[in-house]
């Protein structure tokens, strides 16, 4: 029978796609050990076994182990079995040793019986030591203190220095919980008994489980600065092609459920999953949704187009009449859509049918676009662009505006920036899963507002441009399934317009491209001026100029500025990108919401919702190369807007929710439980929808609307600032 071929130290190595750095470790090592006491393994994880040959030729002596990539724990178990040396020196391959490192090592474990594990000081590129190797034990109290916000926010914390022991001097021997997994030696034997590595681990806290083993075993572990070790400290795990991210994570809480049990490892996973951003969007999310609900049950403004909803909204619950479409547009012919009466139903019937519970949906929805807003500027430009544009968004007073009066646009931000996401999703991360959701966002825009179809345009032009010059996200779309998938999402949000269009002509649909057709010819000047088309471009650029105000800053003349520099700068630093990026797509997109708006040449507050998210983020993308001086500039705008909303909150007149309260009660006072019908009069007194205010509040609070026939008791509202009066026909007069 032959001989083993003993070795005093047996050095296992790793290796994961780091052959430059695996080739210099083996030249240290056979440089700077003897070379009669040594025993190398390599175990190669990596996918393609390229390193074999170059091993056998400048490296005879190494014992080579192709092995499939389970990861780091496995591998070294790998190594281990095959070991044959009274010691096991556990090595990464972006390190090098140094003269006597391993020698050291090997004597202090002889000289010390109680010590099981031994570590090297590690070593920069800069010749220092780093300042943070060997900690205390891993605790959940310590996980909480010393890998959390609270550290960053609280680095002197004494939990987290007991954790990451920083005050420690590197050149003394000192005792320690856990040694980096870097490099360190422990004997074969010990080795053995503690189960060796887990490998349930497949990267990161290997060394946390062992070492606890170890300690609990009742060995010692020990930093030793008479052995020294380069480490280019991340150079391996940075080649990996898993998202380390993630094994992090998972590793961490296997960890801890092992040692601690499952409840206290959901709660350190659930404590260190809240980052510094994390905790700066949830502030900025309570900010913008206190500043949308402040006062908001008094101060809601309520008109007659929103109570349209109100109505539809309670036929829907009570007499489940369900519509198909909504509030007829500035085209009698033309409605939007039945979408937000559907929403608006839903919060009617939690809320009791309270007038307020729209305003509280509006506020959830546009707190969630702050929300999304941070998730689009951080996923494609910086975590910064979006915390800042996320920021400016909330305290926006304009948009504040828009989310505190509930109504059909109200949920236009979020959609608009839903759709802009998928967009960039698709396009720049080549996902085409995300181009059926782009038109499916496409389409229920429509139902909110249909002069979000602009949309379609910047759509058309990233199809045509990838068709044309063969780009992958079009190419990627060449696919029986996302073609499929891509019908039927953009179909489904147009059902109840489709149902409506079947018994009235489809104007929802034909005629209302036709209409799109014709306004485009007219634009270009084929058509001639209709007598119905009294707008100008002019007369909307000041309207949006002036809301412009409202949104980042209140000057008119420094608004011109600020829009124009926007996209003047956005458009130069897309120029010399020449690429097709984010701000690119960003820039298309809002430039088509902001030329349909001008094309439609109507001074409405209803096209805005979808132009001024987009404009906000290009004003934040002015700092994305000067982010401190951004930072500086959008908390003072923000500071600024502050003080602006609280000035605004504390006006009240008689067009906020509990004005109208008062007007209702005067109404059932001069009604005396009669039929009544109810006149107004007042600005807007030619629509409907003029009287629908009273209508749904005098249904809400005293079951007593006014008769859609004929009365002899009749009562008119009739409204002028600053007040609002109510009598009857013969003059019994209230004044608001």
């Amino acid at each position: 029978m032959k001989a083993v071929n003993k070795k005093l130290i047996s050095v296992i190595i790793v290796n994961y796609k780091s052959h430059s750095y695996l080739f210099k470790c083996l030249e240290s090592l056979y440089t700077n050990s003897k070379e009669e006491t040594l025993e190398v393994i390599v175990v190669d994880n990596d996918d393609k076994k390229t390193i074999s040959a170059i091993l056998k030729r400048r490296f005879p002596k190494v014992i080579y182990i192709p092995n499939k990539n389970l990861g780091f724990a496995q591998g070294n178990n790998r190594g281990a079995e095959k070991a044959n040396g009274e010691y096991l020196f556990f090595l990464n391959p972006d390190t090098l040793v140094y003269k006597d490192s391993i020698k050291n090592l090997v004597a202090y474990l002889q000289k010390n019986k109680k010590v099981g594990v031994v570590a090297p000081v590690l070593y920069g590129p800069d010749g220092n030591s780093y300042p943070l190797q060997g900690f205390g034990e891993l605790t959940p109290l310590r996980a909480v203190f010393g890998m959390s916000v609270i550290n960053k926010l609280w680095p002197g914390n004494p939990i987290s220095k007991s954790y990451w022991m920083n005050n420690a001097r590197h050149k003394e021997v000192r005792e320690v919980d856990v040694v980096p997994g870097s490099a360190f030696m422990i004997s074969r034997c010990l080795f053995q008994e503690i189960g060796a590595f887990d490998e349930k681990f497949f990267l990161y806290f290997e060394e946390n489980d062992l070492c606890k083993r170890v300690r609990d075993a009742g060995a010692k572990i020990i930093m030793l600065p008479s052995s020294r070790v380069f480490h280019a400290w991340g150079a391996s795990t940075s080649l990996s092609d898993k998202d380390t991210s993630v094994i992090f994570d998972q590793s961490r809480f296997y960890y801890f459920k092992k040692h601690f049990g499952l409840l206290k490892a959901l709660i350190v996973s659930f404590v260190l999953s809240i980052n510094l951003s994390k905790l700066l969007i949830f502030i900025i999310i309570i900010l913008g949704f206190f500043l949308r609900t402040d006062r908001i049950s008094k101060l809601m403004l309520f008109i007659g187009d929103q109570a349209w909803f109100y109505l539809s909204a309670r036929d829907m619950i009570v007499n489940f009449q369900i519509p198909l479409v909504g509030i007829a547009s500035s085209h009698p012919w033309l409605h939007q859509g039945a979408f937000w009466t559907y929403l608006l139903a839903g919060a009617l019937y939690v809320g009791n049918f309270n007038p307020v519970s729209g305003a509280l949906l509006s506020a959830i929805i546009d707190s969630a676009a702050i929300f999304l807003f941070y998730k689009l500027g951080s996923n494609f430009f910086s975590n910064k662009i979006g915390l800042l544009s996320s920021l400016l968004y909330a305290v926006s007073p304009v948009m504040v505006g828009y989310a505190r009066m509930p109504y059909h646009t109200s949920p236009i931000p979020l959609l608009t920036l839903a759709f802009v996401f998928c967009v960039l999703t698709w396009i720049i991360k080549k996902n085409p899963w995300y181009f059926p959701l782009t038109l499916m966002f496409l389409t229920i825009l429509y139902n909110f507002e249909i002069a979000t179809s602009v949309f379609v345009l910047p759509l058309l032009i990233f199809l045509f441009y990838g068709f044309f010059k063969k780009e992958k996200y079009f190419t990627l779309l060449l696919n029986k399934k996302i073609f499929l998938l891509s019908i039927l999402l953009f179909l489904l949000p147009l059902v109840p317009f489709l149902i409506y269009d079947t018994g009235h002509g489809f104007p929802q649909t034909a005629k209302y491209v036709a209409w799109v057709g014709y306004k485009i010819l007219q634009f270009l000047r084929i058509f001639p001026k209709s007598r119905l088309d009294s707008g100008s471009y002019l007369g909307a650029l000041i309207f949006l100029i002036k809301k412009y105000s409202l949104l980042i800053y209140p000057n008119f003349i420094v608004s011109i500025i600020l829009l124009a520099g926007s996209f003047i700068y956005n458009a130069i630093y897309v120029f010399e990108k020449k690429v097709i990026s984010p701000t690119l797509i960003v820039l298309i997109c809002s430039s088509a919401s902001f030329v349909g708006y001008l094309v439609a040449k109507t001074a409405s507050d209803a096209y805005l919702p979808m132009i001024f998210p987009l404009l906000i983020l290009l004003f934040v993308l002015i700092f994305r190369r000067e982010a401190k001086i951004g930072v500086i500039i959008v908390i003072l705008i923000s500071m600024f807007n502050l003080v602006q909303l609280e000035k605004s909150f504390m006006v009240t007149d008689g067009y906020s929710i509990s004005g109208r309260i008062e007007v209702a009660k005067k109404i059932e006072n001069l009604a005396l439980g009669k039929k009544y019908n109810l006149e107004f009069r007042g600005p807007g007194q030619q629509f409907k929808s003029s009287t629908m205010t009273y209508e749904y509040l005098m249904w809400w609070l005293y079951k007593n609307p006014p008769a859609k026939v004929s009365q002899t008791n009749k009562i008119v509202v009739t409204e002028g600032k600053p007040s609002i009066s109510v009598e009857t026909a013969n003059n019994v007069k209230i004044k608001q």
